[in-house]
């Protein structure tokens, strides 16, 4: 005891060793606590990056890709059939439709009507027609899309101005077509998405280009549709869009049960590739594609996951 008490006076006797000693147990302190805190940080953030980022799905059906392509559009019963996977948290229908300005189809001597392409994931799209106009010029690449299409019987000489069609998506949940929440900027949402109804959400720039807010009207196909809510998508092609509940966009097209593309969501970053591998193999390689937007994220994931070991391995030492 004595040997204890002469250590800890002579620490205590020299002043200058004194301040040194706490200067060096506080400094310790506070790097074993920083580190503590960063671990558990870092722990949150992969969790929950394991359970929101890099965990979706896209469903097309087989043969369809960008532009081009065919094969058979996906069905409400392949929809059933892929909820039914191990680690498959949700799925998501859509809907593709393509908005043609009433005037501006008249114009051009179009009617609407089935036909066309533009869709989420790039599948062909039903054409019906909209008192809105696109928030988006069309330019030198509408033009040249215009051109490649041949849509209208005009020569270059005496066609008449291209207008961009607007994106319409039926959707089965309030989320975007790459299965993220909507960010609504105003209004509310369309509640059960599973129903029909004649609200629509529509992103910002083109609710500003047709000078209408929550509460205003537009037809489509001749209905009256009312907006419940403003997105922003962050781009200008997605803000030239608008969503639909998933019955609602099916009804338009007059193709009940018809999907377009299947979000699924995977409930861990971990359980992917086997739902991957499992969901191709209950929908079949000649029906729908399936594949991963958010590869590289998983690379984030594990670079996350060093840090976290780091510190740990830091806070310990």
């Amino acid at each position: 005891m004595s040997v204890l008490a002469r250590s800890i006076g002579n620490a205590f006797r020299n002043k200058v060793r004194t301040a040194a000693v706490v200067a060096v147990l506080a400094v310790a302190i506070g790097l074993a606590l920083a580190m503590l805190v960063a671990n558990q940080a870092v722990a949150g953030k992969v969790a929950e990056l394991n359970a929101s980022v890099g965990t979706v799905l896209t469903v097309n059906p087989a043969g369809g890709q960008g532009f081009e392509g065919g094969g058979e559009p996906l069905t409400a019963e392949q929809a059933t059939s892929a909820a039914a996977v191990a680690n498959v948290s949700t799925v998501v229908g859509t809907k593709a439709l393509r908005l043609r300005n009433a005037e501006a189809a008249a114009a051009q001597g179009g009617t609407g009507g089935p036909g066309g392409q533009g869709g989420p994931g790039g599948q062909s799209a039903t054409t019906v027609t909209t008192s809105l106009k696109a928030a988006i010029d069309a330019g030198t690449l509408g033009a040249r899309n215009q051109a490649a299409t041949g849509s209208s019987g005009s020569s270059p000489a005496t066609a008449p101005a291209f207008s961009v069609p607007v994106t319409a998506t039926g959707i089965g949940a309030e989320v975007d077509t790459g299965g993220k929440a909507l960010a609504l900027t105003g209004g509310t949402g369309l509640g059960d998405y599973t129903a029909a109804s004649t609200g629509a959400l529509l992103g910002a720039t083109l609710a500003e280009k047709n000078g209408l807010t929550v509460g205003s009207a537009f037809t489509i196909n001749n209905q009256t549709f009312t907006v419940t809510g403003l997105f922003d998508a962050g781009t200008a092609f997605g803000n030239n869009a608008l969503y639909l509940t998933l019955p609602t966009a099916q009804n338009l097209a007059e193709l009940p049960g018809e999907l377009s593309t299947m979000i699924v969501t995977v409930n861990s970053l971990e359980n992917v590739d086997a739902a991957k591998t499992a969901l191709q193999a209950a929908l079949g390689t000649d029906k729908a594609d399936v594949s991963q937007g958010q590869r590289n994220l998983e690379t984030a994931v594990s670079s996350l996951g060093s840090v976290k070991n780091i510190s740990l391995i830091a806070f310990v030492a």
